[in-house]
């Protein structure tokens, strides 16, 4: 029976659903205020942390450039030194080498001295 009431009531009155027209006005601008509050918003605020968004990949993306060329340029001093520690290692093997002649060469001459002072020796002591 409410309801009744409250149709009847809303007939004679001209309501929607009980509501008047300045409630119903009041809600379509306050509508329209906070639709145009988040698009002022949405451009106050967005824009710029898309601005730092971008900002953010561009450096992510020079970052991983600079990674490239700082891995490229550690391959290339990798492939040097190895380079070297083999040109070191064989450079120490020809001096080794050479030690070694000169080694026997300075124990070839020690003998032939030896042999020749020991041969001095004997003629001397023949001699005697």
């Amino acid at each position: 029976m409410t309801f009744m009431v409250n149709e009847n009531v809303a007939l004679l009155t001209g309501r929607i659903f009980g509501l008047d027209s300045q409630l119903l006005f009041d809600v379509l601008i306050q509508g329209c205020a906070v639709f145009l509050l988040f698009i002022f918003l949405s451009y106050i605020l967005i824009n710029p942390v898309r601005k730092v968004l971008e900002n953010r990949q561009e450096k992510v993306k020079n970052d991983l450039e600079s990674a490239a060329k700082d891995r490229e340029d550690a391959a290339k001093l990798k492939t040097e030194y190895d380079e070297k520690l083999q040109n070191a290692d064989a450079e120490a093997d020809e001096i080794l080498t050479a030690a070694r002649k000169k080694a026997v060469k300075n124990e070839e001459n020690i003998v032939a001295e030896a042999k020749e002072e020991a041969a001095r020796i004997i003629t001397s002591y023949i001699k005697e």
